[in-house]
């Protein structure tokens, strides 16, 4: 759901590497978790990139951590790139590697992704090319932007300074989210990363909703306002059910009323009118959904 945002943030070069294969790596990168994905970019369908790999680790730093690794067997070499408990599960068209490892750290999971990644190879009549050398772009969530960022911007110092300034409006995520940032920006050094905010797409929620009833001058120096949570997945789901809308109802309408249910882990509604959001459930931090002003 982000590689439209990345793209879109970010200027491809056809020098970078072969005309033939190109991938975006996203990350998210949680308190205890880390989610991976390689996506093979196609820009004339942004929406519905080819995946290649997917990648998921959970209790991070705790004695029960896992990695489940699933990469597409056309681009295997090896099935078994890593040597501590994997076990290798055909399924299909799938490789599925699963790796146990008590403490198992966020660097630790991500080295183990990319050495998978690294055995991955793009196989034509002429060319041989391996996975790691496509990404082009690394994509990487971040769960509070604050008022700041409105979009998705290319990492630099200044970005990861103000990512870490609003830590205190989402203490268990931004932290973790610059974790990735960083653990990414010294294996791949001269891949670009692109952050991707979940508030930025709430940025049109007007004053009367986002205005929590408090002094001025705390909402002012605290930073507190409705920002609005699961921006990337919100967005995403407009524009597919639009697309969807569209074609059932022989429409060439741009935009169209929704109201928008995130159910998982987390639980959010955001109402968007005309493309828009108009309001959300969610507050000032990822905490509390479904609380009304």
């Amino acid at each position: 759901m982000w590689l439209l945002q990345v793209f879109s943030t970010l200027t491809l070069s056809v020098q970078l590497i072969s005309a033939m294969v190109r991938t975006v790596l996203t990350v998210n990168s949680g308190s205890s978790s880390l989610k991976v994905s390689l996506l093979e970019q196609k820009l004339d369908d942004c929406l519905n990139p080819d995946r290649i790999l997917t990648a998921v680790a959970e209790r991070l730093d705790q004695d029960e951590a896992f990695l489940n690794i699933v990469f597409d067997i056309k681009y295997a070499k090896s099935t078994n790139s890593t040597g501590t408990h994997v076990s290798d599960c055909h399924s299909g068209h799938k490789i599925r590697n699963s790796i146990k490892q008590a403490r198992m750290t966020h660097g630790q999971a991500l080295v183990n992704i990319l050495q998978v990644i690294r055995d991955l190879h793009y196989e034509s009549d002429s060319t041989s090319l391996g996975l790691l050398d496509t990404i082009v772009a690394v994509g990487h969530r971040v769960v509070h932007g604050g008022q700041k960022f409105i979009s998705s911007v290319i990492v630099d110092d200044e970005v990861i300074n103000e990512i870490e300034s609003l830590s205190h409006l989402a203490p268990l995520h931004n932290p973790a989210n610059i974790l990735g940032i960083k653990m990414m920006q010294e294996i791949l050094p001269n891949v670009s990363s692109v952050a991707v905010f979940d508030t930025s797409f709430h940025c049109t929620i007007p004053p009367r909703a986002s205005t929590y009833p408090l002094p001025k001058n705390y909402r002012e120096n605290l930073e507190i306002k409705r920002y609005g949570f699961h921006g990337t997945s919100v967005k995403y789901v407009v524009q597919k059910a639009s697309s969807i809308l569209r074609k059932k109802h022989a429409s060439d309408r741009d935009h169209w009323n929704l109201i928008i249910a995130h159910l998982g882990n987390g639980a959010s509604v955001t109402a968007v009118y005309e493309g828009k959001v108009r309001k959300a459930l969610f507050g000032l931090m990822t905490r509390r959904p479904f609380v009304t002003p």
